[in-house]
């Protein structure tokens, strides 16, 4: 802000050269912002703020693949429809303002809207390679058409399954066994990042049934 403040200021009272200067200047800074996660060795993972729900999307190092962990979002009332204020409002900002314009693979962790709702307004502006689901995630038709439409590639996975994206892995640690509850039905994922271990537990209550989980501090 205030290099732009500077270059309005020196624009205003025609001093140029002190003007190109600094206009150098801050196309260089963007420059850096934009370039930094290609060079970074450790990457990154966002938590973006939706309300209620989940949204994490992972830049792996050197910006060698984009992960997206759910995509939340929120109903319009009152007709209870799936509402893209979360989408518009943060999910995409948050991708463009970072450069991200395609994405490797979305993990969803089960149907609740609130984990997934966003994906169908994502894939009508983003390129998506793989979609990862549970095997005992239930999918609409809607759904179904959608993805076939859109993603390169749909997988199913489920305990002790091993998901490896741009070379960045992914443990399965649940759903064991199916039951009548999606909640209970919902994908963890364990892995290593960035010299961390990261536990993605879609609903909590599963996170009982992962044998990744003893000794971890899990924050509520």
């Amino acid at each position: 802000m205030l290099l732009l403040y500077l270059l309005m200021t020196n624009l205003e009272r025609r001093k140029w050269s002190q003007a190109f200067t600094i206009g150098c200047s801050i196309v260089c800074l963007i420059c850096v912002i934009l370039l930094k996660p290609y060079f970074s060795p450790n990457g990154k993972i966002t938590m973006l703020d939706i309300g209620q729900g989940d949204a994490f999307i992972i830049e792996l190092p050197y910006r060698k693949g984009i992960i997206m962990m759910d995509l939340g979002a929120s109903f319009s009332f009152p007709e209870g429809a799936v509402s893209d204020r979360v989408y518009v409002q943060v999910i995409k900002p948050y991708l463009d303002m970072s450069g991200i314009h395609q994405i490797d693979a979305v993990f969803l962790s089960h149907e609740d809207v609130d984990h997934i709702g966003s994906l169908s307004f994502l894939l009508e502006d983003y390129d998506v390679d793989n979609l990862i689901i549970s095997d005992y995630y239930k999918s609409t038709k809607k759904e179904e058409q959608q993805w076939l439409q859109s993603v390169k590639k749909i997988s199913s996975v489920r305990s002790g399954d091993i998901v490896t994206i741009q070379g960045q892995s992914f443990h399965v640690t649940s759903p064991k066994i199916q039951t009548d509850s999606a909640n209970e039905n919902s994908l963890v994922l364990y892995s290593e990042f960035g010299n961390k271990s990261w536990l993605f537990t879609g609903i909590l209550d599963t996170i009982q049934k992962c044998n990744y989980c003893k000794g971890l501090q899990i924050y509520k």
